[in-house]
Formats: C-alpha cells, structure tokens, sequence
C-alpha cells in the first residue's frame, strides 16, 4: 500500500510511503523511485533544493509507520484505537497456549488482521474479515498441532 506524505514543502512532488510487507519493511518514495535508506533515515530535496531527513518509526501492530519529516511528525492515518488493537491482536494469545507453533500462527494472523484494519474496507467488513481470520488461525493451529503430535507419536514409536 503506497500513502502519499502531504507536506508544504514538496508541492508538486511524489511523495509517499510504501508500507512494509510481510518479509520486507517499509520505504519512501520520491517523484516513483525508491529513496536509499542511510543511517536510519531517507534523504530527499525539497521544493527550494534543501536535503530533508525522513524517519520512518514503526507503530506496534498498525502497518502504517509513523513519518518525521526533518522535526516535523507527519500523520499519514488516523491511530488506530485501543479497541482495534485488542481485536486485531486477538490471534496473539495462541503465543501463550502453542508455544513456537501458537506465536506463528497466531503472528501471521494478527499481521494480516492488521493490514485489513487499514484497508478501505467497511468498519463491518473489517471487523468480519478480522475475526474470520482469527477463527482461522485458531482452526489452523488445532490442526497443525494435532499433526505435530501424531507425528512425534510415530517418530518415538
């Protein structure tokens, strides 16, 4: 998902954030070429030629990363509330049941409940698909660790 970042001084300039994906993190973008990462920070020229430093800070489950503009915090989309991240973080409690099994299932499923809340979907749909995919990954999990077990049975047999 790429989030244009609106400031006065890049008028007329592409400017954006791509946010991260699963195996990749996020980056900016400038006029549609990818900006070098240095030292923890992106450097981009301004309308007047000036070099800015943009700082990308990651936001605990939201996909969408926090943006410094040279001093300046720059609010890409609304914070999510505490409500959503306890929804979306509900596929983490297999952490404390599965062990490494549980914390993967269970991690998998709470990114892409993350990535659906900064959807453009309905508050409804959000919400639907979200705890879909919780009830999923609990299935999942039951499954895998059934799996796991008859295997293990078998091996020690």
């Amino acid at each position: 998902m790429e989030i244009p970042i609106l400031h006065s001084g890049f008028e007329g300039q592409n400017l954006s954030v791509e946010t991260p994906g699963f195996l990749k993190g996020a980056r900016v973008l400038h006029n549609g070429n990818s900006v070098k990462k240095h030292k923890g920070s992106y450097a981009v020229r301004n309308n007047s030629g000036e070099e800015v430093l943009i700082q990308l800070k990651g936001n605990f489950l939201d996909p969408i990363p926090k943006v410094i503009l040279g001093k300046e915090a720059i609010i890409l989309a609304r914070p999510l509330t505490w409500y959503e991240y306890v929804w979306i973080g509900l596929p983490i409690l297999l952490v404390f049941t599965g062990g490494g099994l549980g914390a993967l299932v269970g991690i998998l499923a709470t990114y892409s409940s993350a990535r659906i809340f900064r959807s453009d979907r309905s508050v409804f749909g959000k919400y639907a698909i979200t705890g879909l995919i919780s009830v999923v990954a609990l299935v999942a999990f039951v499954m895998l660790a059934v799996i796991a077990q008859q295997l293990i049975t078998r091996a020690l047999n």
